[in-house]
Formats: C-alpha cells, sequence, structure tokens
C-alpha cells in the first residue's frame, strides 16, 4: 500500500508469510543494499527479495534463526566477560595489586 510518495505499508494477509519471517528478510543485507538516492534513501518494495516458503519452512527456519540468536547472546556474554577481566586485569597490574609471576 502507497502511503505517500516516501513511505509505503506492507500488510501480511493471507497466510502465506510469518510476519517474523518477513522481518528477518527485510532487514538481510541483500535488502539492506537496496536502497538508492543521495539525500533521501529509498527502496522500492518490488526490489525487495523475500524467498516465499511453505508455512512450515518458514517456521524452520525461525527456529534456526532463534537458535543463532542465542548462540550470539551467550558469545556477546563471553566477550563482554572476557572484556572486563581483561581491563581488571591491566587495570591490576597498572594500580600494582596484581604480580603476574
Amino acid at each position: 500500500m502507497l502511503l505517500s510518495g516516501s513511505f509505503q505499508l506492507l500488510r501480511v494477509t493471507g497466510g502465506v508469510v510469518r510476519p517474523e519471517y518477513l522481518a528477518e528478510f527485510l532487514a538481510s543485507n541483500g535488502n539492506r543494499k537496496l536502497p538508492v538516492g543521495a539525500t533521501i534513501q529509498r527502496i522500492r518494495v518490488q526490489d525487495l527479495k523475500i524467498p516465499l516458503l511453505p508455512l512450515k519452512e518458514q517456521d524452520r527456519a525461525l527456529e534456526r534463526i532463534a537458535e543463532i540468536r542465542q548462540l550470539q547472546e551467550a558469545a556477546r556474554a563471553i566477550l563482554q566477560a572476557a572484556d572486563t577481566t581483561r581491563e581488571a586485569l591491566v587495570e591490576g597490574i597498572a594500580a600494582g595489586t596484581i604480580k603476574i609471576t
């Protein structure tokens, strides 16, 4: 649906695509490369690439994506813990409270 010259609305109806599935592909790298224009960037809805899989396959894809997101969160937590530990070690050595033997 065209709301204005620069704003379009996608309405998910008819049970053909899961909204979460559509959202994943709207934010995909391929679709993020589509904007054109120097000052005001626009994407033509017709140019969006959304592979239309059967609903069961969309559900399985969403399950895998959720698993990957959990792994990403765990990796971020590990990275944050490693950063905190490294900073504490550097600060401790600089303050003279930690000695490396």
